[in-house]
């Protein structure tokens, strides 16, 4: 629509400005006629570099009125298209929080349901029925864990190069996860434990990490139909939008303690069974050997990992028991707990020897995994044409959006959190962490096992350790490969902390509501605030010219034969006399005060023809003729009868006369209009013209037609331009 104004406009001032012109050039009793710098205006508009390119025909009709008028065109038409871009254009705009937003999600299963996950994976298998869904997972669980741990230690090496390692956990690396396969995911560190103060507390190395993921279930109700939220993909892939959620947060939470051999024997199975073979074949099967794998001794840990053997009714907070010890660089995994409740999982390495440090080798970390739910949480989606991020916000100081500020009651989910662990036992086996029962080696043990903090001096009350600046600690690397984990947990799970339906699964989707706040950037007219708003001055200069034009029209009724245009001034000159006026500007066009000499259309009869202004002497010496220079500084005076020269033809035009003389057409011979000049500067008379002399084939109007009868009326009138 801007370029349409745009054109419009330009073509009606260029109309106007030849109307002004010709009806100036009849006037040659009352008015001063016009320059050819007045006629090469209309260019300044359609062209405005020849402003530049012919700089010498702004320079004697500029600072006219019209000329001013065309310069002030030649700008806004040049500047139009921009100032409507800038202010009515629609464009991208970030608007602002839409706060107190109740938005509509899905709800299918209980958080951490493995049977739904099982059912929900995609896999072409149908001829394992029992455990088709469990290798899906579990390949799901191998894919996104690796990935996001690679991804994670590339931050930390990065880190590690340029030097900015610290052991302040709130500005290390925090994890990573992937949603969708477009979705970045960021986990936050919470509940940072100081760990140099823990381990002097426990005299032993503590390695306390917690971290917190979204909640996945935000991803589906940001694009559901219901909450009416413009997608990128309907705006041509333009357009964010930033979506804060009042919803719970699934948090994981690493506890690592180190330990020797001795310490550790209470719960290693093969150093008080030793009747029999511990191996991958006895360990694992069911039943087997690891059924019964269970015990009530104390331990140097139970304080620190809230074991109680004192528990008769059930062994839920009874200590964990390993098939043996790992080798160096190995890990081992607990699955002696088959009783429902349990909410965590066990894991024990054991380091070995290092290049650069002390050797690791005898030390052993036993690492408690366990999955909560956050409160005090909020999740934040930011979604753009090319994907989208999400993270989880928690603690921030007068967070009104923080689940728990939202909710009366925001409960814990015990049975939910309980559920996790046979999600983790699932990732677990499909990452190999259990596979040191067989000295197997696995890369992936070898290289969690390598950050096994380190003290550096003897273990007891002065203790010396804390996080390394330069690699992620144990805890950590297994937060973020265990990270996958939460965010299938929570996929179609509910918006609150608890599971209210009977069954743990539902045949249909149920609705469930949260508060959320909205920003988003959308098409928006009025252009952009501040300084763009002097575009206004553009429009509203356009306006007035095309309501000045408006009323010119108005005023003079009708259209005259506009010879500014090309066409209609070529006729006009061919079948004018020469000047002496323009003497020796044929060949390199008119020069310097050529382009001030005023012309007039004159008529003899219904013929029309220019002429200059009485008095114009602009070569000095040359009243008469037409003047060529030589080369030779001698000037030469054309007073032969004109002739035709037979110029040489090009190829084309070669051809164009073969076809004609085959097709037998025949050549039409101009009518001999040209007399010979006798030093005077018309080429013909000046009388009157027959009535009955046929019409020539240089007139551009009929004596009778309207144009012509208005030959007497335009020579009267008086321009105000």
């Amino acid at each position: 629509m801007a370029k349409m104004i745009e054109l419009s406009f330009v073509t009606a001032f260029v109309t106007f400005l030849g109307q002004v012109l010709s009806r100036r050039a009849f006037m040659k009793d009352h008015g001063r006629g016009v320059t050819l710098s007045e006629l090469s205006m209309w260019r300044w508009v359609v062209q405005p570099g020849t402003l530049i390119t012919s700089w010498e025909s702004a320079k004697y009709a500029g600072f006219s009125f019209l000329g001013i008028l065309s310069l002030l065109s030649a700008i806004l038409a040049t500047l139009y298209s921009s100032a409507a871009a800038a202010l009515v254009q629609p464009m991208l705009r970030d608007g602002n929080w839409d706060n107190g937003l109740v938005l509509a999600g899905r709800v299918k299963s209980d958080f951490a349901n493995i049977n739904y996950l099982k059912k929900m994976c995609l896999t072409p298998i149908r001829t394992d029925q029992a455990h088709q869904g469990e290798t899906c997972v579990q390949m799901e669980h191998a894919g996104q864990g690796y990935h996001n741990f690679q991804r994670y230690l590339a931050d930390w090496d990065l880190s590690a190069r340029n030097g900015n390692g610290t052991s302040d956990l709130h500005l290390r690396p925090q994890g990573f996860g992937l949603l969708y396969e477009n979705t970045t995911v960021t986990g936050q560190w919470i509940n940072m434990v100081n760990t140099s103060v823990v381990s002097k507390k426990y005299g032993r190395v503590i390695n306390n990490i917690t971290m917190a993921m979204p909640h996945s279930g935000v991803f589906a109700a940001a694009r559901d139909e219901r909450n009416g939220i413009l997608q990128p993909a309907e705006l041509n892939s333009e357009g964010t939008y930033s979506l804060r959620a009042a919803v719970p947060s699934p948090v994981i939470n690493v506890l690592c303690a180190n330990m020797n051999a001795t310490e550790l024997a209470p719960i290693v199975y093969d150093t008080w069974n030793t009747t029999d073979v511990v191996n991958i074949t006895t360990w694992v099967t069911v039943p087997g050997i690891r059924d019964n794998a269970t015990t009530t001794s104390k331990t140097v840990v139970d304080e620190i990992f809230g074991w109680n053997t004192s528990e008769t009714t059930s062994t839920i907070n009874w200590p964990p028991v390993f098939g043996r010890y790992p080798a160096p660089f190995n890990t081992v995994l607990n699955h002696t707990s088959n009783q429902w409740g349990r909410p965590a999982i066990y894991l024990l390495g054991q380091g070995g020897p290092d290049d650069m440090g002390p050797d690791g080798t005898g030390i052993y970390s036993l690492c408690k995994l366990q999955v909560s739910i956050a409160t005090g949480c909020s999740t934040r989606h930011n979604v753009t044409g090319s994907g989208g991020t999400m993270e989880a916000l928690c603690g921030e100081p007068n967070d009104k959006m923080a689940f728990v500020e939202t909710e009366k009651e925001a409960s814990k989910n015990t049975q939910g959190v309980a559920n996790w662990r046979d999600i983790g036992t699932d990732w677990a086996n499909s990452l190999s962490l259990g596979t040191g029962l067989m000295d197997a080696n696995a890369s992936t043990s070898r290289l969690l096992t390598q950050l096994i903090l380190k003290p550096k001096g003897q273990v007891g009350d002065n203790i010396d350790v804390d996080l390394s600046p330069a690699l992620p600690s144990l805890a950590e690397a297994l937060a973020v490969l265990s990270s996958c984990t939460l965010l299938l947990s929570m996929v179609d799970t509910p918006f609150v902390t608890f599971w209210n339906y009977t069954y743990p699964a539902l045949d249909e989707y149920q609705t469930q509501y949260f508060n959320a706040s909205l920003k988003a950037q959308q098409y928006a007219s009025g252009g952009m605030p501040g300084a763009n708003k002097a575009w206004i001055i553009i429009l509203a200069l356009v306006f007035i010219m095309n309501i000045f034009v408006l009323v010119y029209f108005i005023l003079h009724r009708g259209l005259v034969t506009d010879f500014s245009e090309p066409p209609n001034l070529f006729a006009l000159a061919v079948n004018s006399p020469p000047s002496h006026v323009l003497a020796g500007s044929c060949g390199g066009g008119p020069q310097g005060e050529q382009y001030g000499v005023n012309w007039f259309v004159n008529h003899a009869g219904s013929h029309l023809y220019m002429e200059p202004g009485e008095k114009q002497h602009v070569v000095s010496g040359h009243g008469h003729g037409h003047v060529h220079g030589d080369g030779q500084g001698q000037g030469h005076v054309d007073d032969a009868s004109p002739r035709v020269i037979n110029g040489v033809r090009g190829f084309a035009a070669s051809v164009v006369e073969a076809v004609k003389r085959a097709l037998g057409i025949r050549e039409q011979q101009a009518p001999s209009k040209l007399r010979g000049v006798n030093a005077t500067e018309s080429l013909r008379a000046p009388g009157k013209v027959s009535p009955g002399s046929t019409g020539s084939d240089y007139e551009m109007e009929d004596g009778l037609t309207r144009t012509s009868r208005q030959y007497q009326k335009l020579s009267k009138r008086r321009s105000v331009l």
